[in-house]
């Protein structure tokens, strides 16, 4: 296991974190005690134990267990009984708890939307999807003049396309949406 330095910049729920802090214009054993606020959806606040000159900071599997996955905000403060400082803050993610997690919750919105466009495209384009036809191909609604109109196959092609290109840019970052495969074969052009 790495021995860290500072908090992570991303934490798993439902797993331990311990790291050492070490201030030089705060020492432990001079008399300074730190303690580390985690708000968010959800909030830790955590006293850190003295070792040395150092502070211990361990946060429990129990702990981050309750954490809801998401952005937060993080602030280590230190105290000599008379003053309270920011001695260090930023943020951090919340990574949702993959063991405690149920079929599916795991998934980005557009994972989950892809799939129900591609059953709809399914449907329309003939593939034999008859049960669980959902109504999301529904563009417009009237009630009184008994008017619908639905996404054309065209748009939810292109629909598809948006979603699984987002899927792909959060899966790979900084990559090129599609691999782009250039072939010179020849002298130069003026």
């Amino acid at each position: 296991m790495q021995t860290l330095t500072q908090i992570p910049d991303q934490i798993e729920a439902g797993t331990s974190v311990e790291y050492t802090r070490s201030y030089t214009d705060f020492p432990a054993n001079g008399g300074w005690t730190l303690k580390l606020h985690l708000k968010g959806a959800g909030a830790v606040d955590k006293d850190a134990v003295a070792v040395g000159k150092d502070f211990k900071v361990t946060l429990t599997a129990l702990e981050t267990a309750g954490l809801v996955a998401g952005d937060y905000e993080w602030r280590e403060r230190v105290t000599d009984g008379t003053q309270v400082l920011t001695a260090a803050e930023g943020r951090l993610e919340i990574l949702p708890d993959i063991g405690a997690a149920a079929a599916g919750a795991i998934q980005s919105w557009e994972e989950k939307a892809l799939a129900m466009v591609e059953k709809v495209i399914a449907y329309k384009s003939g593939a034999g999807v008859t049960s669980g036809r959902l109504s999301a191909d529904i563009l417009e609604y009237e009630i009184a003049g008994r008017r619908v109109v639905k996404h054309d196959l065209l748009e939810l092609l292109r629909i598809r396309d948006s979603l699984k290109s987002r899927i792909r840019a959060r899966l790979h970052p900084g990559q090129l949406e599609v691999p782009v495969r250039v072939y010179y074969s020849g002298g130069m052009r003026p």
